[in-house]
């Protein structure tokens, strides 16, 4: 080790003249590399030294992390009651008023460890580790012991007391059940042991120390040194949807002639200004279209400006200064904000005009890399702090901003091109960096008004989906909708990564962004919209047809009380109406299973009592036992019919209301020129179920005599 430091020392102080930034590289890289044989040798015993002990530093690292967030899982544990103590608290609710549980926490590890520990797991995610269930646990367990817990003492807690080392938070004990299942995930502790991890104070500073120490070296070391090949390979979808998806083209456009001349005179424009002001070669070839001519020069310009941005991050004046929000809006993200606005209408565009493959892979990649949603990666990777005990105003650490937006750029570079980006000459010139930079501004901005102002004057409503909120799904996955349980529920579902469960909310916060490909994004997509949301919509259809099933095998029979038949064969019109809304806002289609088309042919066929088991034979078999006891309770009583209509009728607005919801998010996640809403009007909507009255014969018999 005396041996490496010497050579390590000796390889600054070459570098140091020539390139001091380099040589500074090196000595971080130097100190991170002990930081991590400190904590190595300090709690990973061994029989052999250190020297002969086959030993990695990237390997080594990813051990010091895992045992942290895993000691904390324990620190945790001991800190919230086991659940036999629970069970007690609660029952003692009955006598004892107090229905607070006070957990003490200890400040500095507690807020540290959660702060300062991603980047170092994003790190170890773009090196060249195996992708196994070891690396991805340790996001599981960010989220699980940091952002799960922290939100439920937003939601459940008070902090009553706070002294130099320790928080005293008082939170609901009949909510402490919700954490508890959460945590359940991490192996049980005795009693013993909770008192144990309770006091481990020396190991809690250590780890502290090393994780804070560990953040800052992020935003000095370069990432890429670590890039790995087989990791930019790594697919982290390796899932199949179980249902087809079918894109669609919404947009027909003709009298595209002074449409095309419009593009000719802006790319003619900018090709020149290109040459004049010796910006970056641009390689003119002939085009079979217009629509190919702007694809190219697109990718050119959002590539210059890619590099631009890299540039301009890595070149800053990187120091530790804290930024508000508007602050870092201005200094850090406002050229993203110049540029992403404008894009996705360009987009659109291509992407209606392709004959061959629908989706451009280079195109869509870069505008995912450049244009991703900086604030929801940002804060998670550096995580605002208040300036003091008595400051309301979050601050962001400028360095770690910059830099973590770096490396995600640089990482989605090589994941594209599988080759370390090399900054050139027409970069590093700060003149012609700055009036090329412009150029490539202004082409995308005219692109982008004179798509804009053509769909316009077109008069009809166009969905510009190619926006990243919609791609990612971003509000669907990160809001919280208290007013409709299934909209909100579909965050909460898990797809499986390595045998580790993440819910879909997890893998928008951790992993889309760095995997800005839009072949994973879209996949992603049509699992939610496909395996998720369009169920939900069919479990409203099996939930109907449980109902007439129940109906018919359990009424007693009575000529003049028996239900017309004929009432209930457009009883699903809601279900048709309904879905027809809700792929009218996606680029999307998903196909209707073919037990959802059965059950409502075999509802529109009802001619006797024999029919209603076509219906019964359709519906899921899991389905229908998990609801036809739940079903038959609600409908199975003297009042039949009336319970058959109030089931149907809930049912019904239930759908309508999870359409309109999710309606709704598209169509903020989306733009949308020439908005209209006469296939949106709510009124429209909710008639179908209006009309659902299956009144008996008797009765109907009764009133056309009044009509009489």
């Amino acid at each position: 080790m005396i041996f490496r430091t010497l050579l390590i020392s000796v390889q600054i102080l070459l570098v140091l003249n020539e390139n001091p930034e380099r040589a500074l590289n090196i000595s971080k890289l130097f100190d991170h590399e002990k930081y991590i044989e400190n904590f190595y040798d300090l709690y990973f015993k061994s029989k052999h030294s250190y020297e002969v002990r086959d030993y990695c530093t990237i390997t080594a690292f990813e051990d010091s992390l895992s045992l942290i967030l895993y000691q904390f899982s324990k620190y945790y544990l001991s800190v919230f009651p086991s659940e036999t103590k629970l069970n007690d608290l609660c029952k003692r609710l009955e006598t004892n008023q107090s229905n607070v549980y006070d957990l003490r926490l200890r400040k500095d590890y507690v807020v540290n460890i959660c702060l300062h520990i991603v980047r170092c797991i994003d790190y170890l995610y773009v090196s060249g580790l195996h992708r196994n269930k070891k690396l991805f646990n340790l996001y599981k367990s960010h989220s699980l012991l940091c952002r799960t817990i922290q939100q439920f003492f937003t939601e459940h807690c008070k902090q009553s007391k706070v002294n130099d080392d320790e928080i005293t938070i008082s939170c609901n004990v009949e909510k402490l059940h919700i954490v508890f299942r959460e945590i359940i995930y991490f192996e049980k502790i005795t009693e013993e042991e909770s008192f144990k991890y309770q006091k481990n104070t020396v190991y809690q500073s250590n780890a502290t120390e090393f994780v804070k120490l560990e953040f800052e070296l992020m935003s000095d070391i370069d990432w890429t040194e670590t890039f790995f090949n087989d990791s930019a390979r790594y697919n982290i979808f390796k899932q199949t949807p179980s249902q087809n998806v079918v894109r669609l083209n919404h947009q027909t456009l003709c009298d595209t002639m002074n449409l095309r001349k419009s593009f000719k005179k802006h790319s003619l424009k900018y090709s020149k200004g290109i040459e004049k002001n010796k910006c970056a070669p641009l390689l003119l070839t002939k085009f079979r279209s217009t629509s190919d001519e702007v694809k190219n020069l697109i990718i050119y310009s959002l590539q210059r400006l890619e590099e631009y941005f890299i540039f301009m991050l890595q070149s800053s004046n990187k120091t530790m200064y804290q930024l508000n929000k508007d602050q870092m809006d201005q200094n850090v993200l406002s050229p993203f904000k110049k540029l992403c606005g404008d894009v996705p209408e360009i987009l659109l565009y291509i992407h209606e005009h392709k004959t061959n493959d629908p989706i451009d892979l280079t195109l869509f990649n870069l505008f995912l890399s450049l244009c991703g949603n900086n604030m929801d990666f940002i804060d998670l990777r550096c995580p605002a702090k208040y300036g003091s005990e008595f400051d309301s105003i979050l601050l962001y650490q400028e360095k770690c901003i910059m830099e973590a937006i770096r490396v995600k750029l640089l990482w989605n570079f090589y994941v594209r091109n599988e080759t370390i980006l090399e900054i050139d000459e027409f970069t590093t010139n700060s003149e012609i960096n700055t009036q090329c930079s412009d150029l490539h501004y202004k082409y995308i901005k005219d692109i982008s008004t004179t798509i804009t102002e053509f769909y316009t004057k077109k008069g009809n409503e166009v969905i510009i989906w190619t926006t990243y909120d919609w791609l990612s799904l971003k509000y669907l996955l990160t809001e919280v909708y208290e007013d409709n349980i299934d909209i909100n529920g579909i965050k909460f579902n898990k797809m499986d990564i390595e045998n580790v469960q993440f819910t879909f909310s997890e893998i928008y916060y951790y992993f889309l962004p760095l995997n800005a490909n839009i072949t994973k994004f879209l996949f992603f997509q049509n699992i939610i919209l496909c395996n998720y949301l369009d169920e939900i919509m069919n479990m409203y259809v099996y939930r109907h047809a449980i109902s007439i099933v129940v109906y018919f095998e359990n009424r007693v029979y009575d000529k003049e009380n028996e239900i017309k038949l004929s009432s209930l064969k457009n009883s699903l019109m809601w279900y048709e109406k309904s879905r027809y809304k809700f792929f009218l806002s996606l680029p999307a289609k998903c196909e209707t299973k073919d037990s959802v088309l059965k059950i409502i042919t075999a509802i529109k066929k009802l001619k006797d009592d024999s029919n209603f088991s076509e219906i019964r034979n359709n519906i899921p078999s899991t389905t229908y036992e998990e609801q036809y006891g739940a079903t038959k309770t609600i409908i199975n009583s003297k009042n039949m019919i009336d319970f058959f209509n109030s089931y149907l009728k809930r049912n019904c607005f239930a759908a309508i209301d999870f359409v309109s919801k999710f309606v709704d998010i598209v169509r903020k996640s989306t733009k949308v020129i020439n908005p209209s809403n006469k296939d949106y009007d709510l009124i429209n909507d909710e008639k179908p179920c209006h009309d659902l009255n299956f009144l008996p014969k008797t009765i109907l018999w009764r009133d056309r005599n009044k009509q009489n």
